[in-house]
């Protein structure tokens, strides 16, 4: 089965630099958007999690994702479609955002 260029996108999770320095609601939320090449959805969220381990992310809760078609990828994500078709795992922090407690 030819393989597809998928996106997962998923949020939080905890970097290996901030574990022990804070507890888990001071520290940022973060989204993750990841493409990469699959044969199906579930083989490429595997994958973008085992990716985002070895950068030293845990904990990350994968919320959607699909397979992308080149008519929605805009400026902003071209670079990273076109390295997830040349066969590497492209990742981006999309988002962050959070707010500490009194």
């Amino acid at each position: 089965m030819a393989k597809e260029v998928y996106v997962v996108i998923g949020e939080g999770g905890v970097h290996q630099t901030l574990i022990g320095e804070a507890g888990p609601r001071d520290q940022p939320e973060y989204g993750f958007q990841v493409f990469l090449q699959a044969e199906d959805l579930e083989q490429a969220v595997a994958v973008a999690a085992e990716y985002l381990e070895q950068e030293g992310w845990q904990g990350i809760d994968w919320q959607k994702g699909g397979a992308v078609a080149e008519s929605i990828i805009d400026e902003e994500l071209e670079e990273a479609y076109e390295r997830a078709l040349a066969g590497d795992v492209a990742a981006i922090i999309y988002a962050s955002s959070g707010t500490e407690e009194d």
